[in-house]
């Protein structure tokens, strides 16, 4: 009896001390293509993928063209002010010109920009817990792109890369209105019902200062996203200085 006792005293302990928890999950983003431009080639709109295999089989997306996975579950004391750390990969890119255009005198014609498929877009996001409801979040991650033209799968007429960053950027566990919830993906993540491993970033991807909306379908919590200028102009730039 009394190692009955001891032992249901430790259980009791642990119970009560559950750690905080951000799941592994994916990030869903829709472009705004006022917001998002690429030197020659104007502005961006994003081509939904339709569907994306999460690893159990194709899902429809809605109007998603933007996704990005955390690799990794990330676990902190229950304690105000303590973070982790876990990988992160761009999964999935799609964006069209919003008009034909001759870029880089490839003649005119509409471009995509998709992820580079001969490269890995990854990095890593720190998440601070302020409470189990939410904190900040910072991240960078490096995107290797390609430009396409006529189709998605068109020749590549341009490759290029950059990192981008986050700092600081409040999170929750309620995702924002009219975003695309999937269960399993960015919802209820430990388990049906439950939000306390979700994570949906709170700030700019309501308006989607960079190029990226919750719109009808993204859950948001990125960094800042790249089809923005911040992404495209970095390597443009220097593509052109190597062109001259």
């Amino acid at each position: 009896m009394l190692g009955l006792a001891i032992a249901t005293a430790a259980w009791s302990q642990s119970a009560a001390r559950a750690d905080w928890v951000v799941s592994a999950g994916f990030d869903l983003f829709q472009t705004v293509a006022a917001d998002t431009s690429f030197p020659g080639l104007g502005n961006l709109m994003g081509v939904p993928l339709g569907t994306f295999d999460f690893g159990s089989g194709p899902v429809a997306t809605g109007l998603t063209d933007t996704i990005v996975e955390r690799l990794s579950a990330i676990t902190v004391p229950e304690t105000p002010g303590s973070s982790g750390v876990a990988d992160i990969q761009m999964r999935a890119l799609q964006l069209e010109t919003v008009v034909p255009v001759d870029f880089g005198g490839n003649g005119l014609n509409n471009y995509f920009v998709t992820l580079d498929p001969t490269q890995t877009s990854g990095g890593t996001i720190n998440i601070v817990f302020d409470s189990n409801d939410g904190g900040t979040w910072s991240s960078n991650l490096v995107v290797n792109f390609a430009v396409h033209q006529g189709a998605l799968d068109g020749n590549i007429v341009f490759r290029g890369s950059t990192t981008l960053a986050n700092q600081g950027d409040p999170w929750g566990r309620i995702p924002p209105p009219n975003a695309m919830t999937i269960p399993g993906v960015n919802e209820f993540l430990l388990a049906p019902g439950n939000r306390f491993g979700d994570f949906w970033s709170q700030s700019e991807i309501h308006t989607g200062p960079h190029g990226v909306i919750t719109a009808m379908t993204p859950e948001p919590s990125t960094w800042a996203m790249l089809v923005a200028v911040g992404l495209i102009v970095p390597a443009y730039a220097g593509w052109s200085r190597r062109r001259s």
